[in-house]
């Protein structure tokens, strides 16, 4: 009898089994697969949260006084400065009240040195000694030299501080004066050309070194001849003036010091980050001026909780990946270890409404990094390797 044919399965039988039997078990190892995959890129033990650190600084005042910056809109939030700009100034009228005094007074002990020298003269009828009369001459011409010194000191002072409240006046006056060449701002140009000749001029620096070569060598005579002469009438007549010069010197240094506390300045390069005081404002010593932020990215800071339990030390590997889709690796190493136990900062908690302590470890930014722009206060994902880098730093 004829053989008879099988009859083929039809397609749509075949795919039904394939869906009710292989793609389930299919659909799920591939589910696994892509599950594994971003765990391990995402959610691994050893991940953690960092951020890119800078320098920053709080500029604050070094002594009380109203800040008295000529252009109140010369800073504004944001703006890049240079370390050394000027932040603000302060008044420096008292200062310089002070320092009037301090002239006036060494005015009159210059009065009453000199009364002194006509008094030594009357008496130098009683000194029968050649070389006592020397003594008295030599004391005499130290103690003028010296006073002398003092009154340039005062005056070189006075004009540093002159000539920068000019340049800051001429500052202004350029900010807001159409014409460059308007007359007000040539006379403060000219006024303060003057001064500034004064403090750093060729002529000015050698009378200085001229004047304090001559107190020098007036010094080394007296010293010559005191060792060999006795006089002390004559030191306990001119005690009360040498304390009174010695006083004038200390009040002297006393207000250059604080004439340089007056210029607040910027300690590093970077950017305003926080206005706290305006010109106009009174400050006391120790009160916040400004904020600055560094602009260049230092180490990225993360804190590894004890519930991690790798042993971490400098040099071990460490992986930054920026919190974007599609992010790469960057491969570097643990720079330095914290000593003990920090609260982690917010930005970094897990939850926020629950405080946290761990170590803070210090991670080094590399180069490749860096191309990428980051910025300070920036968040990557840290992802902590065992074993130590062997990178070229």
């Amino acid at each position: 009898m004829p053989q008879s044919s099988r009859i083929p399965t039809p397609i749509k039988q075949h795919w039904y089994r394939f869906r009710l039997g292989a793609l389930p078990v299919i659909s799920f190892l591939l589910c696994v697969a892509v599950v594994l995959t971003l765990w391990e890129r995402q959610a691994y033990n050893g991940s953690f949260v960092g951020e890119v650190q800078s320098d920053q600084m709080d500029v604050i005042a070094d002594v009380s006084g109203e800040l008295t910056f000529p252009d109140p809109e010369y800073w504004q939030l944001f703006d890049t400065v240079k370390a050394g700009d000027l932040i603000a100034q302060l008044d420096s009228r008292p200062t310089l009240a002070r320092l009037q005094t301090v002239q006036l007074q060494s005015a009159k002990l210059s009065a009453d040195l000199q009364a002194a020298a006509s008094d030594l003269r009357l008496k130098e009828l009683d000194i029968e000694q050649q070389h006592s009369q020397e003594l008295l001459r030599l004391k005499l011409d130290y103690e003028s030299k010296r006073l002398e010194y003092v009154q340039m000191l005062a005056q070189d002072e006075n004009d540093k501080a002159n000539f920068q409240a000019l340049q800051a006046d001429a500052r202004a006056l350029e900010r807001v004066s159409l014409n460059s060449a308007s007359a007000n701002l040539l006379e403060l140009q000219r006024t303060a050309k003057v001064l500034e000749d004064r403090i750093v001029g060729t002529e000015a620096n050698k009378l200085r070194n001229e004047l304090k070569n001559q107190l020098q060598l007036a010094k080394q005579r007296l010293d010559a001849v005191s060792e060999t002469v006795q006089m002390p009438e004559i030191a306990s007549m001119l005690a009360p003036i040498e304390a009174g010069i010695a006083v004038q010197e200390s009040l002297i240094e006393e207000t250059r010091i604080e004439l340089d506390q007056l210029r607040i300045t910027a300690p590093i390069d970077g950017v305003i980050t926080a206005i706290y005081r305006r010109p106009g404002q009174r400050v006391v010593a120790g009160d916040q001026i400004v904020a600055i932020s560094g602009s260049h990215s230092n180490y990225v800071l993360s804190y590894v909780r004890d519930t991690n339990h790798t042993q971490l030390h400098p040099g071990m590997e460490v992986h930054l990946r920026l919190r974007q889709a599609g992010s790469p690796d960057f491969v570097t190493d643990i720079e330095e270890v914290g000593p003990r136990l920090e609260p982690v900062p917010t930005n970094q908690l897990r939850d926020q409404s629950m405080s946290e302590w761990a170590t803070p470890i210090k991670i080094r930014i590399p180069q490749p990094l860096r191309d990428e722009q980051i910025r300070p206060g920036q968040l990557l994902n840290v992802i902590i390797r065992q074993g130590p880098s062997h990178r070229a730093r």
